[in-house]
């Protein structure tokens, strides 16, 4: 972390707190390049505790930072995910599982790899893809994907800048997908779902369903 990302860190804490760091000379990369020259001053004395063990190289960039940065989709409005459930999905019981990726158009082709694995491993109830874009909500209607528009107000519009097929060639907007996707998921955990949150390009050679309900699977709020 540099001095920028440190204080981000701390920001929701409303009391002074006491920071103890293993390898802090690894930990923390020395005073941000984008401080104001007021903050590069007053953390001088702490630059020269950490130097003569020589201070890690900051490693993150503000792209990283602005994924972090939406830490609860819920604080506010503008960053809420919009999405309306097909009604096969929507009458499932609380509790139901679902099997949920995300795509845009331009790996449409994973998506619907994924699709079909799930279906050839039995899995059928409870399966749709989060579809981010124009391109991909094309692809969905082409291959009759189970899909559901994702609609992120003004990330959904910024992503939307990116002009090339492959949006991990476009930095600025790429973590704008991720802020589609945490909220995708956030949104259906709200309405009471277990959601099984896959890659598109992950592929399920059996019903993963069972294992999760058998010990210890079945004691975890949240399972990687």
């Amino acid at each position: 972390l540099d001095s920028d990302q440190l204080s981000h860190a701390l920001r929701n804490y409303g009391t002074t707190r006491l920071l103890e760091l293993d390898r802090p000379n690894i930990a923390y990369c020395g005073k941000s390049t984008r401080a104001a020259s007021a903050l590069v001053a007053a953390e001088g004395a702490l630059d020269g505790l950490l130097a003569p063990a020589g201070l890690g190289e900051c490693l993150h960039s503000l792209r990283e930072e602005e994924v972090v940065q939406y830490w609860d989709m819920g604080k506010c409005e503008r960053h809420r995910i919009e999405i309306k459930l097909p009604p096969a999905i929507a009458s499932l019981p609380q509790g139901s599982d679902l099997m949920v990726t995300f795509s845009t158009g331009s790996v449409a082709t994973m998506a619907y790899n994924w699709f079909m694995a799930l279906g050839r491993a039995g899995v059928g109830e409870g399966v749709f893809i989060g579809a981010l874009d124009k391109t991909m909500i094309e692809s969905c209607e082409r291959w009759s994907l189970p899909c559901v528009h994702v609609e992120g107000g003004s990330t959904s519009a910024a992503l939307r800048e990116c002009k090339t097929e492959n949006v991990r060639a476009c930095p600025k907007q790429y973590p704008k997908m991720s802020i589609l996707k945490v909220g995708f998921y956030r949104e259906l955990l709200l309405l009471g779902f277990n959601v099984f949150a896959c890659d598109a390009d992950a592929i399920f050679m059996s019903d993963p369903r069972p294992l999760m309900r058998a010990h210890p699977w079945k004691l975890a709020e949240v399972a990687v």
